[in-house]
């Protein structure tokens, strides 16, 4: 008989394959609407910026429902919520309706995104904890290679269009919900603690997850924790200018919707082996020695990516596309394959009691600053240029993250294999 820990690591990846595919439609789409709807910088922040504002929405409200109703039912409903949303998203006429779905779809994903690092971690063998949720997070990254996939072939495939996309992730959601409801269970350490306090066998401030945060141990915890994941996972290097790569590649770098397909599913492809080998690495050399390496390797391509144009020109030549998509990549390597790392460190250093409620507002945080930025940083780059517009935050916000990892390593809060309490 398959060990349920396998098992639910497969739904679970699963549920990240359909996750990506919410998170990256709307930059994947870009190509083929930018002229339809008559986008520029300040329409793409926009756009971004409803996505993580509804992440911080959906992070914040699920992180606390996990703690108290559980981990399953609050996956299960983020993924039905998801899979009606994107459906009803195929009627957008423009940029502005399609901005509200995109806030439904980042409500959604925030919400699957911290019950992923919140489950995972609590059904996972400590020796692979950070391994296994790697590779499912790689599954993550082929929802976008998929997409990616479909996106080079519209040159030759008219039919493709942006209604197929939104339409084909909705019912991957829907599908998920229905896995995840017939073979998921709440993970028995959450199960446990609930019973205990059922029994009365708890203490009064160790029911809430409040209470528990503001155990002086804990709030340490708490808040190195907000500063890790600020610095580092899905708004990487406090930016949200990965996303914006899709737009850059079209006015700037004069790339084809074909091309740019291209080029995103082989970036996609690599991605998909970061995101695997990075969740490995951290279990073996630790999470936050894997932090610290990647984080310098990321600060250097996020440099150089959006110079591609000093460095090699413009056009659709094989210098401009080799120089801009292995750049992308070293920039991209802190995005998501630097997520497991750090929820996966999140997870350890938080008690159950209130780790749904870590991985939900650190979402919350994250979302709102992301929201901002990406308004902000379309304003910047349309006042000073694409170019700088878009170097400057990712060079401040890496410079922040390195201090932070570094400041952790130099404390010894370093976790890799520690049991979960």
């Amino acid at each position: 008989m398959v060990e349920y820990w396998k098992k639910a690591a497969i739904i679970t990846a699963l549920g990240q394959f359909s996750d990506a595919a919410d998170a990256g439609i709307g930059f994947i789409i870009l190509p083929l609407v930018v002229a339809l709807w008559g986008l520029g910088p300040i329409e793409v922040g926009w756009l971004g910026s409803a996505f993580t504002f509804g992440a911080a929405v959906g992070g914040l409200i699920s992180g606390i429902l996990m703690d108290y109703i559980g981990r399953k039912r609050v996956w299960v409903a983020g993924n039905l919520i998801a899979g009606i949303g994107y459906l009803l998203s195929a009627t957008s006429t423009n940029w502005i309706q399609f901005a509200v779905y995109r806030f439904i779809a980042g409500f959604t994903v925030g919400t699957c995104f911290a019950a992923y690092f919140t489950l995972m971690p609590e059904e996972m063998p400590a020796d692979k904890r950070s391994t296994i949720s790697g590779l499912g997070l790689a599954l993550n990254t082929c929802g976008i290679l998929f997409l990616s996939a479909l996106l080079a072939l519209t040159g030759v495939a008219p039919w493709i269009t942006w209604q197929l996309f939104v339409i084909f992730v909705g019912v991957v959601d829907l599908i998920m919900a229905v896995l995840g409801f017939l073979f998921l269970r709440e993970p028995p350490i959450w199960v446990e603690r609930r019973k205990l306090m059922k029994e009365g066998k708890l203490a009064k401030e160790e029911q809430a997850t409040l209470g528990t945060l503001l155990k002086p141990g804990v709030r340490k915890s708490f808040l190195w924790s907000m500063l890790l994941g600020i610095s580092y996972g899905f708004v990487t290097l406090a930016t949200l200018t990965v996303g914006n790569a899709s737009f850059f590649q079209t006015v700037v770098l004069g790339f084809s919707p074909a091309l740019i397909g291209v080029l995103t599913l082989i970036a996609t492809i690599i991605d998909v082996f970061l995101v695997a080998g990075t969740g490995g690495l951290a279990d073996k050399i630790g999470r936050l020695n894997t932090i610290l390496i990647v984080g310098i390797i990321a600060l250097i391509g996020s440099q150089l990516i959006w110079r591609t144009p000093y460095f090699v020109g413009v056009g659709e030549n094989l210098s401009v596309a080799a120089f801009f998509i292995i750049t992308y990549c070293m920039f991209a390597w802190a995005h998501r394959p630097l997520d497991t790392p750090v929820r996966v460190w999140i997870s350890e250093v938080i008690p159950t009691a209130a780790r749904g409620s870590v991985q939900g507002i650190l979402d919350f945080v994250k979302s709102i600053l992301g929201s901002v930025l990406g308004v902000a940083i379309g304003y910047l780059a349309a006042s000073i240029g694409l170019i700088e517009g878009y170097s400057i935050p990712p060079l401040l916000g890496g410079i922040f993250g390195l201090i932070v990892v570094a400041t952790l390593k130099r404390k010894r809060l370093e976790t890799k294999g520690k049991a979960l309490v």
